[in-house]
């Protein structure tokens, strides 16, 4: 992220916000809201992944392909209904910048 874009998120009233809750949870409430928000995976075979986020709002995605083929990587907003291709002829790990919105998903296709 740039470092102004940060920085102007950074002083959003809603990130200090958001911040100020998380510093009053307990621990473990802090662990549950940290870790234990889903992202969903689904293979078919080498041919397609399917890496569902949920209610994660992160701006990147972290995707493990297989070393031994290249993918076509797509973005898909589940709740407006688009998808972007974003990617062409990768493999193995790669970092995708998704929009921090909730109810994302990443398609990767293996190609041909």
């Amino acid at each position: 992220m740039p470092q102004e874009q940060r920085e102007e998120m950074e002083n959003s009233p809603m990130f200090k916000g958001f911040m100020a809750a998380m510093g009053r949870m307990s621990d473990a409430d802090r662990m549950v809201s940290t870790f234990f928000e889903k992202k969903y995976v689904g293979c078919i075979g080498k041919d397609l992944s399917l890496y569902y986020y949920e209610y994660h709002s992160n701006g990147l995605a972290k995707v493990a392909l297989l070393a031994d083929g290249f993918y076509t990587v797509e973005v898909l907003d589940t709740w407006n209904t688009t998808r972007k291709t974003v990617m062409t002829r990768v493999c193995e790990n790669v970092s995708i910048s998704i929009p921090g919105r909730e109810y994302m998903a990443i398609l990767a296709t293996r190609e041909k």
